[in-house]
């Protein structure tokens, strides 16, 4: 028999913080079951055996069933009780409050947590700011975070009062730059720059640029040109890592250029970029003054050619403006003997 342990009539109750935080992470068969099971919470019978029930109403096999109560179970979503008789497949399902339970449940084991309540928990993760920060760490770390480990990170930002895009920065950092994905190296990093009172975006990067991180230059780039600086792809990182590393640019030349060829082309991309970059050092101009030189001597050049292209449309003519018509003049004698002929 399946029990829940607050009814509510009238609606198969599916509590928030399951869609967000649970709900990425099943499959299709362990959210059939889990959403079947609270609908039909009051309609099982004492003596029913729930699985054969959900088998039969899902099309799935029982062991289909067993498999989805466990990944749950594991989840502390719900608790299995087994029932006094020798059928292995029969028992029944607790569905725990993940409210009242599994988060604070999280809460009260971690000491680093600040989290003053239950519902500070909740409206942090309805932030929108926040929100975000889990969707890009989430594809940081190519899986959905554990509910346990969002806790966690809520913890940091309450105690150590970090921007949230700052915790997104140390996720990229370990995971791009140190190729690390644990969350207690990821707190190291955090508590690091905590230490030197860096707890903001721009701070945060400023300094890993002074440290000579390549990947925060990777992403002062991006940022300059105005593009997304989330999950750069390989493929961009090794082209701007020829620039840094092959032709010996440093980062405010880069940056320089990039404004530049930003306000000649309407949509500048990568590709666009490396090869401005490249004709650059093929013709060894280096930095930002020869660049300057360079581009205005280009400039020079080009208004020389207009101006020799205006003044060669002005002077030629077609066979039109080269006849030279005769005229001849008449007397009146003569016009009447042409007149007669």
């Amino acid at each position: 028999m399946l029990k829940l342990q607050k009814t509510e009539w009238g609606i198969t109750p599916i509590e928030n913080i399951f869609i967000q935080n649970y709900m990425p992470m099943a499959n299709e068969i362990q959210l059939k079951v889990y959403i079947m099971g609270l609908k039909l919470v009051d309609q099982i019978c004492d003596d029913e055996n729930i699985n054969i029930v959900l088998a039969q109403t899902l099309n799935l096999t029982v062991y289909d069933i067993i498999n989805a109560w466990g990944f749950w179970e594991d989840k502390k979503v719900i608790r299995i009780e087994p029932k006094q008789n020798t059928d292995s497949t029969d028992f029944s399902v607790i569905f725990l409050s993940l409210i009242d339970e599994h988060i604070n449940q999280n809460y009260n084991n971690k000491s680093t947590s600040s989290v003053n309540s239950i519902s500070d928990v909740i409206e942090l993760n309805n932030n929108p700011q926040i929100a975000q920060m889990f969707n890009s760490i989430d594809k940081i770390m190519r899986r959905v975070l554990e509910p346990n480990e969002r806790i966690q990170i809520l913890g940091w930002i309450q105690k150590y009062n970090f921007a949230p895009n700052a915790i997104t920065t140390a996720f990229e950092f370990a995971v791009e730059s140190k190729n690390k994905k644990n969350l207690n190296y990821i707190k190291a990093i955090l508590l690091d720059w905590y230490d030197q009172g860096l707890v903001t975006l721009d701070s945060i990067n400023d300094y890993l640029i002074s440290q000579s991180d390549e990947f925060s230059k990777y992403k002062k780039i991006y940022s300059e040109l105005g593009w997304n600086t989330q999950n750069i792809a390989e493929a961009p990182k090794k082209i701007m890592e020829k620039w840094l590393t092959t032709f010996h640019f440093d980062l405010d030349y880069i940056l320089f250029i990039s404004r530049e060829a930003s306000m000649r082309s309407a949509n500048p991309n990568i590709k666009y970029l490396d090869k401005i970059i490249t004709d650059l050092y093929n013709n060894q101009i280096t930095n930002i003054e020869l660049y300057k030189e360079y581009r205005s001597k280009k400039s020079n050049a080009s208004s020389i050619n207009k101006t020799n292209e205006k003044q060669k449309s002005t002077k030629t003519k077609n066979r039109f403006h080269n006849f030279n018509q005769e005229r001849k003049k008449y007397n009146s004698e003569q016009l009447e003997k042409i007149l007669r002929h």
